[in-house]
């Protein structure tokens, strides 16, 4: 099987460099319809510095539409020669990279002082007592 028709099998539209991109669909008709096109380097000014107070380039951006991060892909669109995304995608992008990251990294249990730990014990302590499953006092 030739390799474009395998990429359109797989729900993907073949570009130029062996790249593929999620097939044309209502979202990204969407996009150029209702949301103002960035080219990769005018998207690349949207977000903050980075290291050594840089903006990203435009090869992290054109990363970012091919292999995305961590399975999150920012969403761009052909448009004859150019590679465009908009504002309301860099903010999606934004928004699925941030919750990605709370699901993987949630935030720890709050500390508890030694105060609250020792009331917790003799708590635990009086209820065991209570059910005649302590008999005597821990040290």
């Amino acid at each position: 099987m030739h390799y474009m028709q395998e990429a359109e099998l797989h729900g993907h539209a073949h570009i130029r460099g062996g790249v593929c991109f999620p097939v044309f669909s209502v979202r990204y008709l969407n996009m150029l319809e209702n949301e103002q096109l960035l080219s990769l380097t005018a998207a690349a000014a949207l977000f903050p510095a980075r290291r050594r107070g840089r903006k990203p380039s435009f090869g992290c951006i054109w990363r970012w539409c091919t292999r995305g991060i961590g399975g999150v892909r920012l969403e761009c669109v052909r448009v004859g020669n150019c590679t465009c995304t908009s504002r309301e995608a860099v903010g999606r992008f934004i928004q699925q990279l941030t919750a990605a990251d709370a699901r993987l990294h949630p935030a720890p249990a709050p500390m508890r002082t030694p105060r609250q730990r020792q009331r917790e014990i003799a708590k635990a302590d009086e209820a065991l007592r209570a059910a005649g499953v302590l008999k005597e006092d821990r040290v």
